[in-house]
């Protein structure tokens, strides 16, 4: 599910993916037959499910724990991630990172969307 991270695979690259999956809470990142056989076990029907956020994104997403640094330090010093949650000083984050923020479908999404009904 996940794609090779900036580290590579193996070493390091294992160590980042066993550490962004323990900060994300996730738990069961399994593929679509995966969670469909679990979600019948459980009296549900699968209707339908889609990929999103691309391994573009996921890459941005990735830097973007480095370049975070300056707000680990912020909350350090100050007890807030954001010193100034403001637009003006948001800006260029928003302006970098908008044209990834999208929960449409895509093939090689990192993440997957379902929807389920009780049976």
């Amino acid at each position: 599910p996940f794609p090779p991270s900036l580290a590579g695979k193996g070493g390091w690259g294992d160590r980042y993916t066993d550490w962004f999956r323990r900060i994300t809470r996730l738990q069961h990142a399994d593929g679509p037959e995966v969670w469909q056989a679990r979600l019948e076990q459980a009296g549900f029907r699968l209707e339908r499910w889609w990929h999103y956020f691309p391994s573009s994104a996921m890459r941005v997403l990735e830097w973007g724990h480095y370049f975070g640094l300056p707000s680990l330090i912020a909350k350090k010093l100050t007890g807030k991630w954001i010193v100034a949650p403001t637009k003006w000083n948001l800006w260029l984050t928003e302006h970098l990172v908008r044209q990834y923020a999208s929960a449409k479908p895509v093939e090689d999404g990192t993440f997957t969307f379902y929807i389920a009904r009780k049976r």
